[in-house]
């Protein structure tokens, strides 16, 4: 009873935080939506694929509107957002699913989170996009769902401020909740992309599990810096 009312409090608190957030520009403070036409009209349109050990799309570079869109979903209670997130993430998961020379159902495996950002946020919002997402593949011909194979075993520092070997250190971090071949064309999803190396470390659990990924999807992908303090990958 009491987690939910609890529940309830962090879901009415955060509809205020839209109420409010919702009256200017994330990214210029323009007066009237969250993200006003100029910078609407920043955001790509076309998902992009990333040189990276696994075939990776990105629905955006995490620059300017887009960072400024993230962070304000994730940690400033702005749920309005996930269905622009999620519309990022889909044109990568469209991207991913028709890159191959014949279609198939597509199972979205999200990158699960910390539970220190659980406790903090309420809420997993990797999860609500990639279910935003998800919806939205589904909508234009491909049938699509979300499945949480993956489950944290390890707790990893939040990569926020580590440089590239920290972040890279995350070796056994993830377990499988399931086994075996899955018919469908399986893409692992995050919010951000940076180093790789979580969203790697979620790949070889499932490959170890039995499980192919044919795919990376992310709503942004950054640049790799040498050996530079970097953003969070997730």
């Amino acid at each position: 009873m009491l987690v939910r009312a609890q529940e309830l409090v962090r879901t009415f608190v955060d509809d205020c935080l839209d109420v409010v957030l919702s009256r200017a520009c994330v990214h210029c403070d323009r007066p009237g939506s969250l993200v006003c036409e100029s910078c609407a009209l920043m955001i790509p349109s076309i998902a992009k694929q990333r040189e990276f050990h696994h075939e990776l799309w990105f629905g955006a570079s995490y620059e300017t509107t887009v960072r400024e869109m993230i962070n304000a979903h994730k940690d400033h209670g702005a749920r309005a957002l996930t269905s622009d997130l999620g519309l990022l993430l889909a044109r990568a998961v469209w991207s991913a699913s028709v890159s191959s020379s014949y279609a198939r159902p597509v199972v979205i495996v999200p990158i699960p989170a910390h539970r220190s950002s659980l406790r903090k946020r309420g809420r997993d919002t990797v999860m609500e996009i990639a279910e935003s997402a998800a919806s939205q593949v589904a909508s234009r011909g491909i049938p699509c769902v979300v499945r949480s194979l993956l489950i944290r075993e390890i707790e990893t520092k939040r990569n926020a401020g580590r440089s590239l070997r920290q972040r890279r250190d995350v070796h056994g971090t993830f377990g499988v909740r399931s086994r075996g071949v899955i018919p469908a064309r399986v893409i692992v999803v995050d919010d951000i992309v940076t180093t790789g190396a979580t969203v790697n470390e979620g790949v070889r659990a499932l490959l170890k599990s039995g499980i192919g990924v044919d795919a990376i999807s992310c709503v942004a992908s950054t640049p790799l810096p040498d050996e530079a303090p970097l953003r969070s990958d997730g």
